[in-house]
């Protein structure tokens, strides 16, 4: 059987993030991907660079 060992998850919104997080939670790196609108202030741009994925140990 073939082990998953990196994901790729497309959009950060509640159903997003709660996949990405049981991915993390047994060990798997996880890769989330989601757009910025432009018309968004450059303050609230950043704030997506805030979020520090961290490696789980399961």
């Amino acid at each position: 059987m073939r082990r998953i060992r990196k994901a790729a998850v497309l959009g950060s919104g509640v159903m997003g993030t709660g996949i990405a997080a049981h991915f993390a939670n047994i060990g798997v790196e996880v890769l989330m991907l989601d757009i910025v609108p432009n018309n968004l202030p450059d303050h609230k741009k950043m704030i997506p660079l805030l979020a520090i994925v961290l490696p789980a140990s399961p």
